[in-house]
């Protein structure tokens, strides 16, 4: 898997999803689960925002730490690293 995603917003069809290039992203999502799905480029360009940010911010307190490193973690899964 590369770095890159379909590009959003994503949108449903029936239980299907698809990106803004209109490549199918999922299929078969759950109704209760569209939501998640389509936030996902939202989620991860706002992750990738903030970690932008917190670079030039110094985390000296142990929880931001933890938290940011989880995030990270999201991030490089969201990307396939």
């Amino acid at each position: 898997m590369s770095g890159k995603h379909t590009p959003g917003p994503w949108r449903t069809y029936g239980d299907e999803v698809y990106g803004a290039d209109g490549l199918r992203v999922a299929e078969a999502v759950r109704e209760r689960d569209k939501a998640l799905v389509l936030a996902a480029p939202d989620l991860l360009k706002a992750l990738q925002a903030y970690d932008a940010w917190a670079d030039k911010t110094p985390a000296a307190d142990k929880e931001l730490k933890a938290l940011r490193e989880q995030m990270r973690a999201a991030i490089a899964k969201a990307e396939g690293r």
